[in-house]
Parts: structure tokens; sequence; C-alpha cells
């Protein structure tokens, strides 16, 4: 995750959306937050995990593998 966020250069006071497949919830939390708890939030098995803003211009994404992959959204 680390290196994903380190790729896109973004801030840790970025709004994003925390958003696992399998579940319902939506979370909403800034990247510093999701850092700062990175070990709880991705921790165990969750499937696949996807973060992003609320413009899209960027994704997160965890595979069931748990690799993860990062880029922006060309214009």
């Amino acid at each position: 995750m680390l290196a994903a966020i380190e790729q896109l250069e973004l801030s840790g006071s970025e709004p994003a959306f925390l958003y696992y497949l399998n579940y319902y919830p939506l979370l909403q939390m800034s990247v510093g937050v999701i850092v700062q708890h990175a070990e709880r939030l991705f921790g165990g098995w969750h499937g696949d995990i996807l973060v992003f803003p609320a413009d899209a211009r960027w994704l997160i994404f965890q595979s069931l593998e748990e690799i993860w992959y990062a880029g922006l959204r060309r214009p």
C-alpha cells in the first residue's frame, strides 16, 4: 500500500474512499488515516480492496493474491 501511495505521490490529507468488494460499507477517510491503520484495515483476509478519491482520478487496488496495483486516470 505504501509503495502505491508513493508511486501516485499522494498527500496524507487527501480524502479517499476505502471499499472491500465482498462487503457493503464504503468508508471515507484520509490517505494518512488509511496508512496509520493499514495493519488493522488490510490485515487478515478481506478479498479485493479499492482505495480511490471522489473524483476517481487515481485508484489503488489489492487483488485476492494480496498484490497492490496503483494507477492514474488518463485525461
